[in-house]
């Protein structure tokens, strides 16, 4: 029996310090989009304030997940004139 509690008591230290929760800034804030995107390089489904969203409420709107999936697509697409730099 106290094998077993020394166990659970380990298993909890290191699943407490290998897997920490992410920081404050990684959740959603007050007012933030939490509405479901998909990327149109990867088309990988996340919330857009994770992503760049570009051209919002028009036909051409487009989602990414980070600038480097912007600047692969704009380079692909160049008749959609996205902005290609990955700063």
């Amino acid at each position: 029996m106290l094998n077993l509690v020394i166990i659970a008591v380990l298993m909890w230290w290191f699943f407490k310090f290998m897997y920490p929760k992410p920081p404050k800034e990684f959740f959603p804030k007050e007012g933030d989009d939490t509405s479901i995107r998909q990327c149109h390089q990867c088309q990988h489904r996340l919330a857009s304030y994770r992503g760049i969203l570009l051209n919002q409420h028009t036909t051409q709107e487009r989602f990414f997940c980070n600038q480097e999936h912007l600047a692969a697509y704009a380079k692909a697409h160049p008749d959609e004139n996205l902005p290609t730099d990955v700063n």
